[in-house]
């Protein structure tokens, strides 16, 4: 266990335990899981960086930034009890990315977020997927400026004393609803 202050080596740098920010990039194309996530040395899978954000949880707050390209997800991402703020944007904010899920079953959610009291952000991104994109339980999501495309169920799914909030615009093509509580 560690305490606040505590210094943490995190790949190549050196982190203070319960503050500071920690950045993982994601470059489909010219990444390597066994790079250290930074700008210059991505990862290759969303996977890979989500499983780095959560065993480094311990940060005031973590960035998955995805660089240009599409994502393949062969399994969806399901977080539990993440006790610090994560967001997922595009590595420079503007840039076409896309999170293609590829997984088997046409019953999964994308990205799906269970009792998560921190601040968990997805913005200026598409996701493609074939149930539901994004789940909300028990959690406080943050999303906008979204392309929803393939859903059979819904874009955002939100129960349990979720909070969420949207700003931009949610778009794209479903053959249910946008949202649903």
């Amino acid at each position: 266990p560690h305490n606040v202050g505590d210094s943490i080596t995190l790949k190549s740098d050196t982190y203070r335990y319960g503050v500071g920010n920690v950045s993982f990039y994601v470059d489909p194309v010219g990444g390597s899981d066994s790079n250290d996530g930074s700008i210059g040395s991505p990862f290759l899978t969303l996977v890979y960086a989500v499983a780095q954000a959560v065993k480094y949880q311990t940060y005031a707050s973590i960035s998955i930034r995805l660089m240009p390209g599409t994502h393949d997800l062969p399994t969806p991402i399901n977080i539990t009890g993440l006790q610090t703020k994560l967001s997922f944007t595009p590595s420079n904010y503007v840039s076409s990315a896309t999170i293609n899920y590829t997984g088997a079953g046409g019953g999964a959610t994308v990205m799906k977020f269970t009792d998560c009291p921190y601040d968990v952000t997805i913005s200026t991104l598409t996701i493609v997927g074939k149930y539901t994109a994004i789940a909300s339980d028990n959690s406080n999501l943050f999303i906008g400026d979204l392309i929803l495309n393939n859903f059979t169920h819904s874009g955002v799914y939100v129960y349990n004393k979720s909070n969420v909030y949207i700003n931009g615009d949610i778009t794209g093509t479903s053959t249910s609803a946008a949202a649903r509580t």
